[in-house]
């Protein structure tokens, strides 16, 4: 077996390289070489697939360029299949984009606040 693979999102395009145990692991979820290479989505893709999102929302959801290639219609309902549950519809980006990201922005409690303001944020 090679030490470590270069992989390909079929999805958003972007490449990952994996080695050792977790490359072990991720042939044997997709059966051999061929396959991963063929049907390989990242971790973000694949958690947006489980909570039923569709492969072109979940491309505009992450900004990849319109003119990257989708992945062959087989590939998309082979995906879309073994994931999703429920279909989720996004009519309005903008809104499933804040949705998604408005966890990330949660008010630090009072003792956090106070020592970013007196101590990393001097007032004047």
């Amino acid at each position: 077996m090679n030490k470590s693979k270069k992989v390909t999102c079929v999805v958003t395009g972007k490449s990952a390289t994996f080695a050792g145990d977790y490359l072990e692991k991720l042939l044997k979820e997709y059966g051999d070489d061929s396959n991963l290479q063929k049907m390989y989505v990242s971790k973000e893709v694949k958690a947006f697939l489980k909570k039923g999102y569709k492969i072109n929302d979940i491309r505009k959801l992450l900004n990849v360029p319109e003119d990257d290639d989708l992945p062959p219609k087989e590939v998309i309902q082979k995906l879309e299949e073994e994931y999703q549950k429920t279909p989720v519809k996004v009519n309005d980006t903008s809104s499933a984009v804040n949705l998604l990201t408005s966890f990330t922005f949660n008010k630090s409690d009072e003792d956090v606040e106070s020592f970013i303001n007196n101590h990393i944020i001097k007032s004047k």
